[in-house]
């Protein structure tokens, strides 16, 4: 999670669009060859929403990005932010982990040596 300063799909992930679809980053790609995945194109395939607007440059650096396998995705999106003076969104990300059930029966019972 977080500022990456690169784009997965600069054909759709920024405002003045360039031709390719390849990823900016090294970082980008070395997570897609893992199967991680970027959470909110997972929601909002092909929506251009920007969580970095300064002047001119629009883009969306701000990404969470996790391997589907591990956790159960409810919800993505960019959100503007009404806290702070930034030119940065906010990134959010709704999730559910499946935690294995405690047996609430069992009570470890301590044993003492003499």
């Amino acid at each position: 999670m977080g500022d990456l300063n690169g784009v997965p799909n600069p054909k759709l992930d920024r405002l003045l669009q360039k031709s390719s679809n390849i990823s900016e980053h090294s970082l980008l790609k070395l997570l897609k060859s893992l199967q991680f995945y970027d959470t909110y194109r997972l929601f909002f395939p092909l929506t251009p929403t920007f969580s970095y607007i300064h002047n001119n440059s629009h883009s969306r650096i701000d990404q969470i990005w996790t391997n589907v396998h591990i956790t159960l995705l409810d919800y993505a999106d960019i959100l503007p932010n009404p806290f702070t003076l930034t030119d940065h969104s906010i990134i959010s990300l709704e999730l559910t982990f499946d935690l294995p059930k405690i047996n609430t029966q069992y009570h470890p019972t301590r044993t003492i040596y003499q």
